[in-house]
């Protein structure tokens, strides 16, 4: 009986890994976590530096855009300021803010990448093209002395149309904008929960 115990201890004790097997497992397995929660850090991070990249396009994107809405409202005031006056300064305002609006137009277009936005975008330049057709006609009336022409295009229910028609449109262009900044930063901020939780 006991070379029968003896028989089936050395037995188990072959088929039992050694003490050496064990610590190199663990250790092992120490270094796959850690090699995981690695990556998961690395990629989190990375994943909050692309946040912020993107952040700042879109702030740049937003500002952009009004400026480009601001450039449109200057040429505007400056119009409406030669149909009161008829100087000469005044149309050399509303030609320069007139120029202003294209440029702000190829900024934003510049940094906009999204291809809704674009659309958004386009749609946003027809109306804005529109309204500055609008206002170069009032110019042209007023300068051939039809100052009764130059009124009604201003107080008219197309210019009204087009100017609601550009707020909704940069409005709409905004909120995109504003709300897939949301969806980036909510996206980082799992990340980043996840990886604090498995690092600690």
């Amino acid at each position: 009986m006991n070379l029968a115990a003896h028989d089936a201890r050395r037995r188990w004790s072959r088929l039992r890994p050694s003490f050496d097997v064990k610590i190199n497992f663990i250790l092992s397995l120490g270094i796959a976590i850690l090699i995981a929660v690695g990556t998961l850090a690395y990629r989190s991070i990375e994943t909050l530096v692309e946040t912020g990249r993107s952040e700042a396009r879109t702030y740049l994107g937003l500002e952009r855009l009004e400026a480009y809405i601001s450039s449109l409202r200057n040429a505007v005031a400056a119009q409406r300021k030669y149909l009161l006056t008829r100087g000469s300064n005044e149309l050399l305002a509303y030609s320069e803010a007139r120029a202003q609006v294209e440029r702000e137009l190829h900024g934003l277009r510049a940094q906009t990448t999204d291809t809704e936005q674009l659309k958004r975008l386009s749609d946003l330049q027809v109306s804005v093209n529109a309204r500055l057709q609008v206002l170069d006609s009032a110019i042209v009336a007023k300068l051939r002395g039809d100052t009764a022409r130059a009124i009604n295009l201003l107080v008219s229910p197309y210019t009204n149309d087009l100017d609601a028609r550009i707020d909704a449109l940069s409005a709409d262009f905004r909120e995109r904008e504003l709300r897939s900044l949301g969806s980036r930063r909510s996206d980082t901020g799992l990340s980043a929960d996840t990886s604090s939780f498995l690092i600690t």
